[in-house]
């Protein structure tokens, strides 16, 4: 999945040089019929580790499709979700290998934003510990 490091590939944080947003569509789809699977609650990470001499992390991040979700709902969880990995960027940074990882949220729209900072939290620590 990943062969080269491109111009456009934007950091998930702006100094970040490791840690980049996974966006296209054809990688969530191999993510998701190859990866390997860790839950924590509504928090699904999907994840495909491959070393190369690339050294890069690529983070995707997306909601299920739900009748109850408005596009409106969808980004606020996407936001929240994106914040919670960017809060743990030093922890990915020295524990994550290189690889493409998504994490899906598949819970309720009224969510608060604690429930799912602990969650990702707990998911992160599960791939890190299955090693």
């Amino acid at each position: 999945m990943l062969t080269e490091k491109t111009t456009f590939m934007k950091p998930l944080k702006k100094n970040s040089k490791r840690v980049f947003i996974l966006k296209k569509n054809s990688s969530f789809n191999k993510l998701f019929s190859t990866g390997k699977s860790f839950h924590s609650g509504d928090i699904v990470l999907k994840s495909f580790v491959n070393d190369n001499e690339l050294n890069m992390i690529r983070f995707g991040f997306a909601v299920v499709k739900n009748p109850h979700f408005n596009a409106v709902k969808k980004n606020r969880i996407k936001r929240l979700l994106k914040e919670a990995v960017i809060k743990k960027i030093d922890f990915i940074n020295e524990s994550f290998s290189s690889g493409d990882y998504i994490i899906a949220f598949r819970g309720s729209p009224a969510t608060d934003s604690e429930y799912i900072f602990k969650n990702v939290f707990s998911v992160l620590k599960k791939v890190v510990l299955s090693k």
